[in-house]
Formats: C-alpha cells, structure tokens, sequence
C-alpha cells in the first residue's frame, strides 16, 4: 500500500480479494547427474598424443561442486598425473566436462581417467567417483599447416546471411562470433569461431547455412593437395544436425566431405583424408579432387529430420596435415601380473559371455566371486581360500586367467585381444591347461579377425579359427600353444580365444604373447649345372660355378648367400660328370631349422668330350699299270688323324680302304675312300663330318707316258682351310684347277705369279683336287675344305 492502491487480488477488477497460486510439484529429485557419454573409451581407443577426455551427464552440473582435481589423467599403476585443463559447459540441458592434456602421451601406455565424487545437480545430489580407461594408437603428424586458429578474431569469415546459399534460417537468432571461453586447450588455443544458428520450423525446404571463407581471405594462402588430410576440432551440441567441410579444387570445382550427424557434445577431431575419403561435387563440382592448390570454401550446416531447430557449434585449429599410418603395435605380452587378484576387468583386453550363465563354484576352494556370471577372471592360486599354489602353479609370476565353466551344456566366452598389426613374422603363443579331467578335458578355439576400425563390435562371424580341428583340449599340464600370424601381415587384427567346454571344469591360461618369431631357412634355391670344354681347369670350373644363391625363410623373405665350391675327384681331360658341392654360412639373423637343414647345394660339373673339328686328308697315289688293287690298299696310308677341340689332342684312326671302279688295266684316276670308325673319347663335329678320307689313286698309262706328280717344291696352307688357301711355289703358277671329285671343275685361274691366294669361303665342306701346271708341267693334292 505505498501508492494507497490496494491490489485485485482474485482479479475481479475491484481492488482486494484473495491472491491464491496454485501449484504442482513433481517427485523429489534424489538422484545425481547420470553419465550419458565419454571418450576415449575402453572400445574406442585415442588416436592422437593429446586426447580430448569428453564426459557427458544428463543435467546440469553446478560449477562450484567442480574441484580442480576432479579430473585427472595418468598411465595404469602410475602415480604420474598428466598435466591438463579441466573445462565445463551446459549444453541444451546437459553438463559436458572436458580435460585437455597439455602434455603428449605415451603410445606404449594403457591410461586411466579418474574421476571425483561429488559432481552436484541443484538439489545437492552427488556423483560418485568413477574411472575409466583407454589406449593409444597413434597416426603421427608428420607436417601440420594451420589454416585458421581463430585466435585473432573471425573478420574474414562472412555472415552466414551474406552466402547467398544460406536459407531457411531465424536471421535474428544465426550468426558467427570469435570466442575466447569454448577453446581447444590441448593446442594452447586463445579463440574459436560460434556458429550460432536457428531453423525456421516447418520451412518449405531444407534450411542451410554456408559459412563462406572467401578465396582472398588470408587463411586461403595455405593451399593444400589430395595428399592432405583437412582437419578442424568442432564443439558439438548433439542436435543431430549435419555438418560438411567444402573446398575448391585445383580446378575451381566445388567438393565437399560427407555430411557428418552432430550426434555428438562437446569437442571432437574432424578429419577429411581428401585422397581416401568419399568426396560429393556441390554446384560446378564432379565428386573428384583435381589438379593441385586446393583451398577452403567454408562449412556447410544443414538441417536434419527430427533435429534441433537451435543451437551453437564452435571451430578450433582448422588446419591441414600429413599422417603416417596408424602405429598398431606389433608384439604383445600378458601374464596378468599388473591386474587385481580376481578381477573380470581385463582392459584393454574385451571379454563377451555368450550365454551369461551363473558359474560352478569351484571343488576344495573358493575366491571372490565364484560361482557368479563372468566370462574370464584372473586368479592368484596363492590367494585363494584353500591356496592351490602347490598344486596349480602359474607358468611363471603370481596369476593367470581362468574360464569357468557355467551351469550349461556347451559354454561360449570369448578372450579377445587389443588390436595388433600383423607382420610376416608374428606368431601367438600361449600356455594352457585344464584344471582337472573329472568332467572332460577344457575346450577352447583360436580364431582372427581383421578389425583396423575405431570401435570395436563382437561380431563373431567375423573370426576365422586358425587352430585345427573343431576345437583343442587343453592337457593336466601347462602346454604351449603357437600359431603363426604371418598369413595375415599387414593387416590390423585381433585375435580370440574361445571358451567352448562342453560340460568341464576350469580352464587355465598364462603368458600370452604376440611375438615376432626368428626367422628359419625353410628353402634353398638349387644351383644351376654346368658344361666345360673338354681340358678346363678346375680353377676355370670352379670360377664357373655360380657365387651365391638365395634361401627364403619361413616368412618367404628371401637372402643371398655366397658359395664355396670344390669339386669331388675333378679331371679336366676325363670327360664325364663330377659332382660339385657349395657350402654357405646362414646370414645373420636366420636361424637352423629344426631338423637341420644342410648349408650347401649342388652342381653337376659336366666336362664334355672333345669334338671332331677335322680330318687329315690323304694324298694321291700313282700306280704302275697293272698293278692289282690289293697292292694298291697295301701302298695307301692305314691310318689318318683326327684333330679335335683340344688343340693339342689329336687321334690316329685305322682307315678301311675301298677303290671305286678300279681297273688296274685301264690307266687313269681313281677314288679311293677310306672310312673309319669315331673313337668314343671324341664327339662328332656340329654339323657332323663324314668319317672318310678320299683321295686320288692314278693309274699310269706306260713308259711313255707323262705322269702328273704330287707338288713338288710347294707349299699349300693352311689344309683343311675354312676362308683362304695360300699356293707358293719356287715357279711361275701358269694354270691352278680345282675339282669335285666326281670331277666337276669348281674353278680356275691363271695366275702367272709364284704365289697366289685362293678363296674357299663359299666352298661346301669336303675333299676336292688341287692341279697347278708349272714349266714342269701338271701336279696335284688334296684340298680339304671344313666349316
């Protein structure tokens, strides 16, 4: 009453009456802020050095329940606090707490995210304290150029209203600010760029936002290539709205990424690898990347059926790297030794009970929680009640890992691995026993999966079994179990132990262990033979014989190995077969095989015969007239040589004399042929040889008559001849002839000089007649013409 005015109270437009609220109250609110989301994960493991820790509750948080401390980030079983920023923000009614690592982490480690109790909604309900793990696999940055880090403002990027593209939107309540509160801290960032947007609900089309970054802009002097991949941490609000990246190609064209659902709260690392990822034209654009020089057009926001028609996203660091592909471990070792006594918690090893059946309790012992529902659990023999240390002893340590089997016919869990990369060289290993055969021996499978995705989901058709038979029974004692890897380098695989009893016990495993096995000799690359000419040196043989050949490991990776050679018993002028043996020694690294394979190979040294190369002709025979042809053989030579290969060796044959037509009463020339028969030491000439000499048998006609005489005081070389024959003589050569013999001429010249060249290079291979006329008339020999 400070005015003398009294109020309407029950609205009756007179002054007074009773004022009455009424009111309704919901149930009292008892219970505290619910985790919705986290990253990294147990299934999701980080994948940059510095991992954004992402919690999600589903009310607001109050700020002053938040310590410093309430989150903290370090390895397993370490003491050593990873420094960071902790940061809170209410999102749509939803609390996201962010710790930024200000420190690299260490890919060899598994980490620990702690998280305090005490977290408070309005009404004083509070969290407890809760933790959780992940592990690093690290793709390393190996070149990083910022486009925009948003510390200095937004100025060159346009409105959102300015893109003509942009439609459907609430303008009043769409724009984009510089913001210095919501930042990336992991990369020391001072701003970040809000996208503020509001749909016009039930808008004929579907509303959109380009966020125009113009090719002048300054940031767009960093021009990137297909080799690059686009990156930009983006703070979501979880409105299931989309989002794309947009550049211009080399070509100018328009392409953009997929659309990406903002399913998400809070920061996240966008990545576009523009050689590896899908890529959709947008207005001039074809959906491929072209030429080089490629820049930012901007983001694209779109509105999705069933999402927010309000809210706000922020851009960090948008910036364009290289990577290198994603550092999978290669070896593995787990005793079990670093885990709680009795724990189920094996990350960052994945367990999955099938049946989810309630176990055995164990005979003549207990442990925390026998006889409940789990898949594998590590126990300490030594730590039970009613220690079986004695009788059941881990291969080595404190602990190792159990399956019970559950209250079902046919049990079905699984073990399975972190992701490894496999290599030419990995083999698994692992020890295992059953605890008893009362009920059976323990049954179990080995099997792989590749899986290089981020998230892991049991899928168990997706497994191939790599151990034989329908399953393996695990003896009374430890007995290692290997099986090699190798068939699938290269790839990213996890590998799985099944648990299928049928109706047992207790099966026990220890010491599993991916690791790279010592590469063995498995094959030897034969040596080649080879061929000598008859009289090599075992010197020249043994220079022949290959240096080195190869021998692969189990692995098929070849190496070469160099070879010293000897030669059993050789003998350069013994044709025939010797056997060679080349030794080596294994290059280092390799290994013996078991059994051991021999460190030598070996070669046939085959020393050839010698070849025929000629024959030496026979000369002509004169015989009195009359004279029977028994005398006749008895006058021509009984033998000739053979010249072979070997320059030095040379072979007498015996000829067998035939005289074709003979007449001793009819003067005149005849053919005498002898043939002979080729020694075994020798081979045949290539192309053969006739195996005959044929000469000249001249029957004189009387006393009177004038004889045509062997050559006399001339030389004729060389005999045989291949190209050229030289004539020299102590006299003018008037007439030189050449004949067949069977008497055709092939020839003739008259030189009128003492010596004369003769040209037999076209001359078919055989005997032929030499006759040169002198002042002392007609003479004649043998020419043999060989090839």
């Amino acid at each position: 009453q400070l005015t003398g005015q009294y109020l309407d109270g029950d609205g009756d437009g007179q002054e007074g009456g009773d004022f009455v609220l009424a009111f309704t109250t919901s149930e009292e609110d008892s219970t505290p802020p619910q985790l919705l989301d986290f990253s990294p994960s147990e299934n999701e493991p980080a994948r940059v050095l510095r991992p954004i820790i992402r919690l999600v509750y589903d009310e607001p948080i109050i700020d002053s329940s938040i310590a410093s401390d309430a989150i903290t980030l370090s390895p397993i079983n370490s003491a050593n606090l990873v420094q960071g920023v902790i940061h809170h923000k209410v999102i749509n009614g939803q609390s996201v707490l962010h710790f930024f690592p200000t420190t690299d982490l260490d890919p060899s480690l598994t980490y620990e995210v702690s998280v305090t109790a005490g977290f408070s909604d309005q009404f004083n309900n509070l969290t407890e304290a809760m933790n959780f793990r992940f592990y690093l696999i690290e793709q390393q940055i190996t070149m990083l150029t910022m486009i925009d880090s948003f510390d200095t403002g937004i100025v060159n990027w346009w409105e959102p209203q300015q893109a003509g593209q942009t439609t459907g939107i609430v303008t009043e309540q769409t724009g984009r600010f510089h913001d210095i509160n919501v930042v990336n801290h992991t990369t020391g960032s001072t701003g970040s760029m809000r996208l503020d947007y509001a749909w016009i609900e039930g808008f004929a089309g579907t509303p959109y936002i380009r966020q125009y970054l113009p090719p002048t802009a300054s940031q767009n002097n960093n021009r990137f290539n297909i080799d690059n991949v686009l990156q930009v941490y983006v703070f979501g609000d979880g409105s299931g709205n989309e989002l794309r990246l947009m550049i211009r190609d080399g070509l100018n064209h328009l392409e953009g990424s997929s659309w990406i659902p903002i399913d998400w709260v809070g920061w996240k690392l966008i990545s576009w690898d523009l050689a590896n990822d899908p890529v959709f034209g947008w207005v001039n654009g074809n959906g491929e990347l072209e030429g080089q020089n490629f820049y930012l057009d901007g983001f694209h926001l779109r509105y999705a059926n069933g999402a927010g028609l309000q809210g706000s996203i922020y851009f960090d660091d948008l910036r364009f790297v290289k990577r290198g592909d994603l550092a999978f471990p290669t070896t593995l070792f787990e005793s079990f030794e670093d885990f709680d006594d009795f724990t189920t918690d094996l990350f960052p090893w994945i367990t999955v009970d099938v049946q989810e059946v309630i176990t055995w309790n164990p005979d003549g012992f207990t442990f925390p929680g026998a006889g409940t529902t789990y898949a594998f659990k590590v126990l300490n023999p030594a730590q039970t009640s009613g220690p079986i240390i004695d009788n059941h002893p881990p291969v080595d340590g404190d602990k190792y890992l159990i399956a019970m089997q559950s209250q079902i016919v046919g049990d079905n869990k699984w073990l399975i691995s972190p992701q490894i990369m496999a290599t030419e060289a990995s083999v698994l290993k692992f020890y295992a026993k059953s605890i008893s055969d009362e009920f059976g021996l323990e049954r179990f499978r080995v099997l792989v999966m590749p899986d290089e995705g981020p998230v892991f989901s049991f899928n168990p058709s997706a497994f191939t079994q790599v151990s034989a038979g329908e399953y393996v029974e695990a003896p009374l004692e430890w007995t290692q179990y290997e099986h090699f890897l190798g068939n699938f380098a290269g790839q990213v695989i996890r590998f799985a132990i099944q648990y299928v009893s049928h109706d047992s016990y207790m099966l026990m495993l220890d010491q599993i262990e991916i690791a790279m096995a010592a590469p063995m000799i498995a094959s030897i690359t034969p040596a080649e033979d080879i061929s000598m000419a008859y009289g090599t040196s075992e010197t020249i043989a043994l220079r022949e014989l290959q240096p080195s050949t190869t021998i692969a490991d189990q692995f098929g990776q070849t190496y070469v190995v160099g070879l010293d050679w000897s030669i059993a018993d050789y003998d350069g002028f013994v044709a025939g077969d010797y056997l060679a043996t080349g030794i080596f020694s294994l290059p280092a690294g390799v290994s013996q095989s078991n059994p051991p394979t021999p460190l030598q190979v070996t070669a046939i040294v085959n020393v050839r015969k010698p070849f025929l190369v000629g024959i030496q002709p026979v000369g002509p025979v004169q015989v009195a007239f009359g004279t029977p042809i028994e005398d006749v053989i008895m006058v021509l030579p009984a033998t000739t040589l053979l010249f072979t290969s070997y320059a030095t060796l040379e072979i007498a044959v015996e000829l067998d004399w035939t005289i074709q037509d003979y007449d001793p009463q009819v003067p005149g020339d005849y053919t005498a042929t002898g043939t002979f028969d080729l020694p075994e030491e020798i081979n045949q000439a290539i192309p053969p040889l006739e195996l005959k000499v044929v000469t000249l048998v001249t029957v004189l006609q009387d006393d009177t008559s004038v004889p045509e005489v062997n050559l006399r005081g001339f030389r004729v070389f060389p005999n045989p001849a291949r190209q050229q024959v030289k004539l020299v003589a102590g006299q003018i050569i008037e007439k030189v002839q050449v004949f067949s013999l069977d008497g055709k001429l092939m020839f003739g010249m008259e030189p009128q000089n003492t010596e004369i060249e003769m040209n037999v290079a076209e001359m078919e291979q055989g005997i032929y007649l030499l006759r040169v006329l002198t002042s002392n008339g007609w003479q004649q020999t043998l020419l043999q013409v060989i090839r």
